[in-house]
């Protein structure tokens, strides 16, 4: 475990310098273009716990990490084909088709997450599992309009999870940590994005974990009181309410390098 979690740092800095190099980046201001990396070094980060040390938990079971998989990739190929909707000399019908796709793809993955993960559960439950992984990527994606406002947001969701769960061990809040620390280095300093992969991750971890760790009703409960959040917060920390609040306005800089 010592080694797989001294690999963090490393895996940072080769997702990030491999997406640059690809030319996988994201516009985040005229001539500016950072690497959406930062999602696959989320996804990384989970694979290392569903693979080692082996664990009877359904959240970190190899169905769960396909599910996550899918979700990244999907994220992937909307931040992919969304960057080069100006280098289709504008067919935005291009991109709509394969936004189309790309949400048969989600639909699809979610419906077989959920006949073959909660299938004995019932109809409601399966129903509420697919509800869940459909619904809280896209809205953990509308919070990410700046530079580590996701990150800020998951920071609550992370100190949520902890609470809810037996005491852990002290490797593991400090894995957790780093990643955390990796990702609000990187996106602080100008380096990385989440992007829309990061985004879908984020919220496909948030998922999973209400459908794990919560009873049906209250999955039902924090899928709504989260999506809710994320309509307000939306609104809060719209780009306008941020310069018109000076605490949001301090809250929204802090960490982030000034340029």
């Amino acid at each position: 475990m010592t080694i797989l979690f001294l690999t963090l740092p490393l895996m940072a800095l080769v997702f990030m310098w491999g997406f640059r190099d690809a030319g996988w980046c994201k516009a985040v201001r005229p001539h500016e273009y950072l690497p959406y990396s930062l999602g696959a070094l989320v996804l990384y980060a989970y694979a290392v716990l569903c693979t080692y040390p082996p664990t009877d938990s359904a959240f970190f079971s190899y169905l769960s990490l396909s599910i996550l998989v899918t979700l990244w990739l999907v994220g992937f190929l909307y931040d992919y084909y969304g960057e080069r909707i100006d280098q289709l000399s504008g067919r935005v019908r291009i991109f709509y088709r394969v936004s189309r796709l790309l949400i048969m793809i989600l639909i699809a993955a979610a419906l077989i997450y959920s006949w073959f993960g909660f299938k004995e559960a019932g109809f409601l439950q399966m129903a509420l599992v697919f509800m869940l992984l459909i619904c809280l990527p896209h809205a953990v994606a509308q919070i990410d309009t700046g530079p580590l406002r996701l990150w800020k947001v998951s920071i609550f969701v992370m100190i949520a999870v902890f609470a809810s769960l037996p005491v852990p061990a002290f490797v593991e809040v400090l894995y957790a940590v780093t990643v955390f620390y990796l990702i609000f280095v990187l996106e602080g300093e100008h380096q990385a994005v989440l992007g829309m992969s990061g985004s879908f991750t984020i919220g496909g971890l948030i998922a999973l974990w209400i459908v794990h760790a919560l009873s049906l009703f209250e999955q039902f409960l924090a899928g709504m009181l989260l999506i809710l959040a994320v309509v307000i917060g939306k609104h809060i920390f719209s780009t306008k309410a941020v310069m018109k609040t000076s605490f949001l306005r301090f809250v929204d800089h802090v960490g982030i390098r000034k340029t």
